[in-house]
């Protein structure tokens, strides 16, 4: 009779499991407020993604200027790093790259292992993207060089000098926390010792917890300005370098007023009653829509169709090949649900959340 209601219980509770990994991305307002259930306007949600899909495609083939140009030409050549950083037999850089990849094919790489005949159709045209950055007989090293070098020059519109703004900020900030975080590392070091008193090792500690606070005064200081730079901004390369590194540009005030958008309670209610999870499968499809809805490449040959392709990042999805990035979000990825939550949370950035 135990077993038998042992294996009833088993059998429930796997069932439950499957559900629940099913309906995993509804976001039932019902989690956060106990009778309180969202109501969908089936008629408001298909004119705001209508008008969505509208703002897209006014942007697609918009020309950029050349320092744009430029940086994005680095940006490419820096993510090519995985197949193009190699050492020969003897340890130097390899620069004859078209002969290496006569030799060694991409699908030679492990992870291509899963990929179809269309993932890996695309990895090869990925590839060619990547070879053609190269000069003939040019080190990945060299081309870097050749590439940043090419940053040095005027822009001449207004989203290329608020891109150039904005290299120049993160470089000063770079040197401002490079001595706070030279302590810490001196510090931790220190303190993981066994050669180190223990009388000494508190000495560390506290100039440890002190480089913490002055790069925490240096992180405030600087939040301001870029989330100055997300709302007033012109350059959709600034906004995709701002957003996709929230964490580390904008304040945590920005996620938290974000969520209480998305589900009308505060972030910290949201957190008592369920974690981030959704969150975080939520905020990068509209992070990606939001880009593409102020001229970021989104098309069937930009570099976040082969992120979502080829899985450079999170893991690979076939139905995201060869095809522009919203038409896989919306036709293959999210959940109506997901689309309408995503709908808020992209008109939260576009309103600068203000």
């Amino acid at each position: 009779m135990i077993k038998k209601l042992l294996l009833g219980l088993l059998i429930a509770l796997s069932l439950y499991g499957i559900y629940r990994y099913q309906n995993r991305y509804t976001f039932s307002y019902e989690y956060f407020n106990s009778q309180k259930l969202r109501h969908l306007d089936e008629s408001d949600f298909i004119r705001n993604k209508n008008e969505l899909l509208d703002r897209i495609k006014s942007f697609e083939n918009s020309p950029i200027d050349q320092y744009t140009a430029n940086f994005r030409q680095l940006t490419q050549a820096r993510r090519c790093r995985a197949f193009l950083d190699f050492s020969d037999s003897e340890g130097s850089p390899v620069r004859n790259h078209h002969e290496f990849y006569k030799k060694h094919s991409i699908n030679d790489y492990p992870h291509a292992k899963n990929f179809n005949e269309t993932q890996k159709s695309v990895a090869n045209d990925y590839l060619d993207l990547c070879l053609n950055l190269l000069n003939d007989n040019e080190t990945y090293q060299e081309m870097n060089v050749r590439l940043t070098s090419a940053l040095n020059i005027v822009p001449q519109t207004p989203e290329g000098f608020e891109l150039k703004e904005f290299n120049q900020l993160t470089k000063q900030i770079f040197k401002e926390q490079q001595f706070d975080l030279e302590q810490m590392k001196n510090a931790q070091m220190r303190i993981n010792s066994n050669r180190v008193s223990t009388y000494n090792k508190n000495k560390y500690r506290q100039l440890l917890s002190q480089s913490k606070k002055n790069l925490d005064k240096i992180a405030k200081k600087d939040h301001n300005r870029f989330l100055a730079m997300l709302h007033i901004g012109l350059s959709p390369d600034v906004k995709h370098l701002i957003i996709s590194n929230y964490h580390e540009y904008l304040p945590s005030s920005w996620k938290d007023d974000l969520i209480q958008s998305l589900s009308g309670i505060s972030s910290a209610e949201l957190n008592q009653n369920i974690n981030n999870h959704y969150f975080a499968q939520l905020i990068h499809p509209s992070k990606d829509l939001y880009l593409c809805t102020i001229g970021y490449p989104c098309d069937e040959k930009s570099y976040l169709m082969y992120f979502q392709c080829l899985g450079l990042k999170y893991s690979a999805n076939k139905e995201a090949c060869n095809q522009p990035v919203y038409s896989y979000y919306f036709s293959d990825f999210l959940t109506q649900n997901m689309q309408y939550d995503a709908l808020k949370v992209i008109n939260y950035m576009q309103g600068s959340g203000k």
